[in-house]
């Protein structure tokens, strides 16, 4: 599929010559599909955006090192799953709990496909972990970056047939996967979820963030091993805090920078005039004071008189 191609040109580009705006074009295409990821697993937007920092941050560290097989979208669910865990630390799930509050607003009348994406929403990145990697990039493709199957079986060098069957076959196992865990629904209505419901819009200013974190760390080939995600999560949180505070300083610095440069270049000029005009009285042939020049040399004024 031609996004993909494109995809792995923007990720070797930076890899190869540490293009900024290759990254922050990569970040911008799926910075919505990690965000949702990270959101239907933590439930909370603040911790989404953390996830998703931490994600792209890892993608950068490991940009020299993926494979070319490798789908671009399936890496990044998949590493969204594992930065949700480390951060939740198997926090309990809350799909019981919200469904809970829901029933007890009476005058409540839930949409049904509603009600069946809060119970699998917590479950989703963990079922999709559980299959395999073709049918996962298949799942994901199809339903959360809504390519169609001929789009899907061109990313995963399958004909257009091959991968409606794959999708078929790996909605069935997400099916299998969640009755497992006594969340029930058909896989008509799992697709329909996965599609009303799968990708969220990421917080506007999170994808330039996240570029913005990469180049203020100086993610570059010496310092990629030792660049942490807590440090850059960090960097984050204090350009959040401080970002009007040095918009003012920096505003508040231009006019004085602009008066100091004008007398630096007044102070200069009235030194060149200084120079020129002492050069000017050393090659005149009537140079001297202004007094000598008056009245002249003492052995002139004697013949005058």
């Amino acid at each position: 599929m031609d996004q993909e191609r494109t995809d792995w040109k923007l990720l070797r580009e930076y890899a190869g010559s540490r293009s900024e705006a290759a990254f922050a074009e990569l970040v911008g295409r799926h910075a919505d599909l990690v965000y949702s990821a990270a959101l239907r697993q933590t439930s909370d937007p603040c911790l989404a955006e953390e996830v998703t920092q931490a994600v792209f941050l890892s993608l950068a560290r490991k940009a020299s090192a993926l494979s070319s097989q490798v789908v671009i979208a399936g890496w990044l669910v998949l590493a969204a799953r594992r930065e949700s865990a480390g951060l939740l630390r198997r926090r309990a799930r809350r799909a019981d709990r919200e469904l809970l509050a829901a029933n007890m607003n009476p005058t409540c009348v839930p949409n049904p496909l509603d009600a069946a994406w809060e119970r699998i929403a917590p479950l989703l990145d963990e079922a999709l972990a559980a299959l395999r990697e073709t049918d996962r990039n298949a799942v994901v493709l199809h339903f959360l970056r809504q390519r169609t199957f001929r789009e899907v079986g061109e990313a995963l060098g399958l004909s257009e047939e091959a991968a409606r069957e794959r999708v078929s076959r790996a909605l069935d196992a997400l099916r299998d996967f969640f009755t497992a865990r006594g969340v029930a629904f058909p896989a008509s209505t799992i697709a329909s979820a996965l599609l009303a419901f799968g990708v969220q819009p990421a917080p506007s200013a999170l994808a330039a963030g996240v570029t913005v974190a990469i180049g203020a760390a100086g993610v570059t080939s010496a310092t990629l091993l030792t660049v942490t995600v807590t440090r850059i999560l960090e960097l984050m949180a204090w350009t959040k805090t401080k970002t009007i505070v040095v918009a003012a300083l920096v505003v508040a610095a231009v006019p004085l920078s602009v008066q100091w440069q004008q007398n630096q270049s007044l102070r200069r000029q009235v030194r060149e005039v200084e120079a020129a005009s002492r050069q000017q009285q050393l090659q005149s042939p009537t140079a001297g004071t202004p007094f000598q020049r008056r009245v002249g040399t003492p052995a002139l004024a004697a013949r005058q008189g």
